[in-house]
């Protein structure tokens, strides 16, 4: 239901918030280093159907990279391939997800993030998540998780073919 969507209606609690960025909505992206690529990726995308994924350079962005994941959608499979997975990541998980498809993933978290990529996908629109920063332990069984700092995320739809959003680059950081 649409309305219960977190994609569609912003959610806020003490845990976690769901926004759709928009050029008005940038300021709700509190981390200066995300607002400034969100910033980018709402430039390239101007009048554009889609932003390339060649429009934003990973590269281009070295204080991001260490928090940035990409991954490009398999439609034959409808399944998320990880591609980079930022090394602060692999120190926050424990395990490198490159190379992995999202279904590999504990499947608590899988059914999470899907959810909010397949909203990027469909909406054609950034959106930035805060949630509390989690410490994994057990990845594979049984994850047991401890809450810390908040972390601010935002997901950004890219396009490879220019004809459809068929990957999505998402950054994070902690705030606060």
């Amino acid at each position: 239901m649409l309305e219960n969507d977190p994609l569609i209606v912003e959610r806020s609690s003490e845990n976690i918030k769901f926004c759709v960025v928009t050029k008005d909505r940038l300021g709700d992206v509190e981390n200066e280093g995300l607002r400034n690529l969100v910033a980018h990726w709402l430039d390239s995308k101007n009048n554009n159907d889609f932003v390339l994924r060649s429009d934003i350079d990973v590269l281009e962005w070295p204080h991001m990279i260490g928090w940035t994941v990409v991954y490009d959608y398999l439609i034959d499979e409808d399944n998320y391939l990880c591609r980079i997975f930022g090394e602060n990541l692999l120190a926050q998980s424990g395990e490198d997800m490159t190379g992995k498809k999202l279904t590999e993933y504990p499947e608590r978290l899988h059914l999470i993030v899907r959810k909010q990529y397949e909203g990027v996908r469909a909406t054609n629109l950034p959106i930035c998540v805060t949630y509390r920063a989690r410490t994994v332990r057990s990845w594979r069984d049984n994850p047991e998780i401890e809450y810390g700092a908040p972390v601010e995320k935002v997901a950004l739809p890219l396009s490879r073919s220019g004809s459809a959003v068929d990957c999505i680059m998402v950054s994070s950081r902690e705030i606060g």
